[in-house]
């Protein structure tokens, strides 16, 4: 059967606890199911996730699913955490996550995937903002496997990792099939003064970090400021059979501790 959730302007959800989606869990039974957060004042803060998806843990697992999250007009999802994966919201099986409206994803906190992590599944982020999330691993705005990346005029920006992928990171690690894209494009999209602070030339991505068989695009879009602390890469990183375009973008201020100011391809 159908599930359905609207938390309209004004609604807040904060301060819960779980194992699973400290704030709200999606799906797993249901067949179809779908978590809205919608309208200014609408938000999510402060729950926690022994394991993951901090604010929302959303499954796509049942035969035939259609799990969707939708955040949208300028709904915020803040200060979040969860101790393993996806502090903001956590994806895996199909799931379908959008982040639109001028809507805000910030200071989420998690092992991977700050502010967002997504494991066979896919995400979209228009006119919309990453921002101050942090990974104390990889991926302080988002941390992809196996998933798609769609991010249309975007703002990304402050984010951290620990080890790679400031703004995102990207693998088939754990999915181990299919494949693993990101696509940056508008000319309002910027990823700018994002951080990863692993050390070591096999780490970095200050900006994007791209793991092996992944791939992306970069189009019309500014990467600022992006800093790979103690790796290479301070924009983007680009593993050995990687396959990412950047077309008419701006790289611009990135540093690297190592190789690669703005772009480092092994």
């Amino acid at each position: 059967a159908a599930a359905y959730f609207i938390g309209a302007l004004g609604t807040e959800i904060s301060s819960n606890v779980a194992q699973y989606g400290g704030g709200v869990y999606v799906g797993l039974f249901a067949v179809d199911a779908t978590y809205t957060l919608s309208g200014a004042g609408s938000k999510m803060a402060s729950n926690t996730a022994s394991l993951s998806g901090g604010a929302v843990y959303a499954n796509g697992s049942a035969v035939n699913s259609q799990v969707l999250v939708q955040v949208q007009a300028a709904a915020v999802i803040s200060g979040n955490t969860a101790v393993e994966s996806g502090g903001g919201v956590y994806g895996v099986e199909g799931v379908s996550v959008s982040v639109s409206g001028g809507s805000v994803i910030e200071s989420n906190v998690a092992k991977d995937g700050g502010g967002l992590y997504m494991l066979q599944s896919n995400c979209s982020v228009v006119s919309s903002t990453l921002r101050q999330n942090n990974a104390s691993n990889d991926g302080g705005g988002w941390h992809a496997d196996g998933s798609m990346m769609n991010l249309t005029n975007a703002i990304v920006k402050q984010n951290t990792a620990a080890q790679s992928g400031g703004a995102g990171f990207m693998t088939i690690a754990v999915s181990k099939v299919g494949a693993c894209t990101v696509f940056v494009h508008g000319s309002d999209s910027v990823l700018e003064s994002n951080v990863a602070a692993g050390v070591g030339g096999s780490s970095g991505g200050g900006g994007l970090f791209f793991a092996p068989s992944t791939s992306g695009s970069v189009n019309s879009a500014t990467m600022a400021t992006n800093r790979a602390k103690g790796g290479s890469g301070g924009a983007v990183y680009v593993s050995a059979g990687s396959e990412v375009s950047i077309t008419d973008a701006s790289l611009t201020g990135n540093d690297a501790g190592v190789d690669g100011g703005a772009v480092f391809l092994t």
